[in-house]
């Protein structure tokens, strides 16, 4: 904490470190006040093809006064190296990206675990790890807004099989549905 420069006032506490999240990659708010955390134990090596991830989303809560996540949940598991992560639903259904798509997890019997995950968007590029899509973002008008990160291309299809093809650098925008 010493390193970090802060405007006076500011303080910098630590919320989660190992073991109880490796290599954090995005995080979101939900409505409820819980931080949901995009974890990595592959990055930068995708996992090959056929075979389960080690990654997830954990859920954060029950913050104490010193700044640390009293409780973390795991969301979700078996992912490849999650960066966009977006809650909905009251924080039963939550936006994941995971190579090599965009999915809907959600937990349909209330227990905080998702035991639903179903692609939305399909099928994008990870030539290089480093510029995946990420920082998904409701905007005002109902879509969620993202970046498609560089060095990658992808051809994209939701359910109405309309394709898009973005090359490196792309701010575009989905429907949660």
């Amino acid at each position: 904490r010493k390193a970090f420069h802060l405007p006076e006032g500011f303080v910098a506490e630590l919320v989660a470190s190992e073991p109880q999240i490796h290599k954090p990659l995005n995080l979101a708010f939900d409505d409820q006040g819980r931080l949901l955390v995009t974890d990595t134990v592959e990055y930068p090596y995708p996992v090959e093809k056929g075979k389960v991830g080690r990654d997830g989303v954990k859920v954060l809560s029950d913050f104490g006064p010193d700044g640390r996540a009293g409780k973390v949940t795991e969301f979700t598991s078996g992912l490849n190296i999650p960066i966009g992560v977006l809650p909905m639903s009251g924080g039963r259904e939550a936006l994941v990206h995971s190579i090599p798509h965009v999915y809907r997890i959600s937990d349909t019997d209330g227990d905080g675990r998702a035991d639903r995950k179903e692609p939305l968007y399909q099928t994008y590029g990870y030539r290089d790890t480093h510029g995946m899509t990420n920082n998904f973002t409701w905007g005002f008008d109902g879509w969620v807004y993202a970046c498609h990160g560089f060095s990658n291309e992808s051809t994209v299809q939701g359910s109405d099989r309309q394709a898009i093809t973005m090359q490196s650098g792309n701010t575009y925008r989905m429907r949660a549905d």
